[in-house]
């Protein structure tokens, strides 16, 4: 386990995903238990589990309304795509990473 200082004060630093009880919480809720119940037993706190209870019935509405879930953070570079910096430069520079692209030839 990870030590931590705050305020001169060493103190023992747990840290669990709660992503990971996912289906531990949802099956405690579905039994009746309340957020504060479950938060005593799986040994989180009840932010935490409030949290997360809020997040995962956003998650479970937009599945059930047909949005598409996106991952967060920069797309994927999708493969055969040119760079932006090729495509901003001269016609014969983008014509040649074109034909090396057929080739499977970076030039970059």
């Amino acid at each position: 386990m990870k030590e931590t200082t705050i305020g001169g004060f060493v103190m023992a630093r747990k840290y669990r995903n709660i992503s990971n009880y996912e289906n531990e919480i949802i099956e405690i809720w579905n039994n009746g238990k309340s957020l504060k119940e479950i938060s005593e037993v799986l040994g989180f706190s009840y932010q935490e589990v409030r949290n997360f209870k809020t997040r995962y019935n956003k998650k479970q509405r937009r599945i059930a309304a047909g949005e598409a879930i996106h991952k967060k953070g920069r797309p994927c570079k999708k493969e055969g795509e040119l760079p932006p910096s090729i495509q901003k430069t001269d016609p014969i520079g983008t014509k040649m990473s074109v034909r090396c692209l057929k080739l499977n030839i970076l030039p970059w």
